[in-house]
């Protein structure tokens, strides 16, 4: 004798649905932390703050932090401003005062077509004569001038200068220093006299700034001078940190 089909068992009202398929390989994060060096420039006509491209060009970047780390920088002076290049190549240099210590050796050129930096408005470069020979002297473009951009194609000295930043907070500060009135004599030189490269007596290269636009202790000095810099790291812990620098101290706060 047959047995009688049996209606289906109904799922419990219980019954869980089935369990998400697992994912294969490890999540990729949606924000990568930012870990580039940023370092304050305090000037006497207000903070410079630019970040240092030290993954795209690591021996310049390095080379710069040692000066600041080192506080070889404290007391650097802006001695050129490029007034009478015309408005396409607006800069200002800048490089050891007077007294200070020696510079640490040259480092090896990174041209533009190895770290993909270029020469934008903002941006932070080695000063050089030769391939090679940048020590400590950099500048600040205030106009994009890709003419010092590396290019393979030029004839002659086609290596262009050393990106290694770029200005992210005070381009105005930097503005005042390119607009403030000029010393006739002292030079592109950073020791005051004029420089045999320059060519000499040149009105539009040195910074001269007057008693009132300047502090007190700077008034004499007769041009822009960065009174101590600072260092600091984005803190990716978001927690405050302090770094201590000539003559006081910087707090990073909570993001």
């Amino acid at each position: 004798m047959a047995l009688a089909a049996q209606p289906p068992v109904p799922p419990q009202t219980t019954q869980l649905p089935p369990p998400p398929a697992p994912i294969s390989g490890p999540e990729t994060p949606l924000v990568e932390v930012d870990t580039r060096p940023y370092v304050a420039l305090v000037t006497d006509l207000g903070t410079i703050t630019v970040r240092i491209e030290d993954r795209r060009a690591p021996v310049t970047a390095a080379n710069f932090l040692r000066y600041v780390d080192s506080k070889r920088m404290d007391g650097f002076v802006f001695y050129r401003s490029t007034r009478n290049w015309g408005a396409s190549a607006r800069l200002v240099q800048a490089g050891p005062g007077e007294g200070g210590e020696p510079n640490f050796p040259p480092v090896v050129h990174e041209p533009t077509t190895r770290t993909g930096l270029t020469h934008c408005r903002g941006a932070l470069s080695m000063a050089r004569l030769a391939p090679g020979d940048a020590a400590a002297d950099f500048f600040l473009m205030l106009s994009g001038v890709p003419a010092y951009d590396a290019d393979p194609a030029r004839d002659g000295d086609n290596a262009g200068f050393a990106v290694f930043g770029e200005v992210i907070a005070g381009m105005e500060v930097a503005e005042a220093i390119y607009a403030a009135p000029v010393s006739r004599g002292r030079g592109a030189g950073g020791n005051g006299r004029p420089d045999a490269r320059s060519g000499g007596d040149d009105p539009d290269r040195a910074p001269d700034f007057r008693a009132e636009q300047t502090r007190p202790r700077a008034a004499s000095s007769r041009r822009h001078r960065l009174a101590f810099v600072v260092r600091w790291r984005r803190n990716p812990c978001k927690t405050p940190i302090i770094y201590f620098a000539f003559i006081g101290a910087v707090a990073i706060p909570r993001a």
